[in-house]
């Protein structure tokens, strides 16, 4: 809000995709699919954990400090390259894989020590700062393969091998790796300076109460929040749609959903 006022035409993040959703509500803890158990899932989008983001970003929004962009968007690369981005909320791979500083990146063509990572933000009513995830996922195989043993060898391999998960864009899940990991990071001279310490300490805080479910939730907040969102109205005025259209997708795949969280 500050910087709205203060310093207008800068922004402080992005809301014009699904990953808001990860970004905001998920570091949030809002229960948009809290497993209970493999069958039961907790979902309450009035819950204040979902209604103090949703009235966050409708502040910020509404002052100008937040646009309603795709952080992939033309539109916002411009707000950047600019030198208008103060910061955002955002994964790993941005640094390597967005900001880059390398020719083929999406933000900056040069380095010059250009970012900054900072620890998450806390909630002041929480006990700690949570993260949300943004891309990357569990490793699954087929259910169809013919060769189930060779698709767990695969699958352990490009999880855990230190030359394959230590080059790549985003911090490996992997501990040994993302120490290697830590090796990449300090050739990209896009960073202002090391930027492990701090990625280390907020991929400890990733939010683990959002269940890994049968149902699209993205796919969700698109099509309800999002679409209200380009017609004028609030994120708020969302949230109880949005609650239950995620109720009637778990219950087509065969969950129950309760009102209270898991104890």
């Amino acid at each position: 809000e500050k910087v709205a006022t203060e310093h207008p035409g800068y922004v402080v993040g992005a809301f014009g995709d699904d990953q808001a959703l990860n970004a905001y509500f998920w570091s949030s803890g809002c229960p948009t699919g809290q497993l209970v158990d493999a069958n039961t899932v907790y979902i309450n989008t009035t819950d204040p954990k979902c209604t103090r983001a949703a009235e966050m970003v409708d502040s910020l929004i509404a002052k100008g400090s937040l646009p309603k962009i795709n952080p992939f968007d033309p539109a916002f690369v411009k707000i950047v390259t600019d030198g208008k981005l103060l910061m955002i909320p955002a994964a790993s791979w941005y640094g390597e894989y967005i900001f880059g500083g390398k020719k083929d990146s999406m933000y900056y063509q040069t380095a010059e020590g250009q970012l900054g990572v900072a620890p998450p933000p806390k909630w002041a009513a929480d006990p700690k700062a949570l993260t949300g995830g943004q891309g990357g996922a569990a490793w699954t195989a087929s259910k169809h393969t013919q060769n189930p043993q060779l698709a767990a060898k695969f699958i352990v391999w490009v999880t855990t091998d230190n030359g394959y998960q230590g080059t790549a864009p985003t911090y490996p899940a992997y501990t040994p790796a993302a120490d290697v990991w830590a090796k990449t990071l300090a050739a990209n001279k896009v960073y202002a300076e090391d930027p492990f310490p701090v990625l280390k300490q907020s991929a400890a805080l990733l939010d683990p109460s959002w269940g890994n479910v049968r149902y699209d939730r993205a796919e969700s907040f698109t099509r309800i929040v999002m679409a209200a969102l380009a017609d004028g109205k609030t994120v708020a005025s969302t949230l109880k749609a949005y609650g239950d259209d995620l109720t009637s997708l778990a219950q087509a795949q065969g969950y129950t959903v309760v009102n209270t969280p898991k104890k």
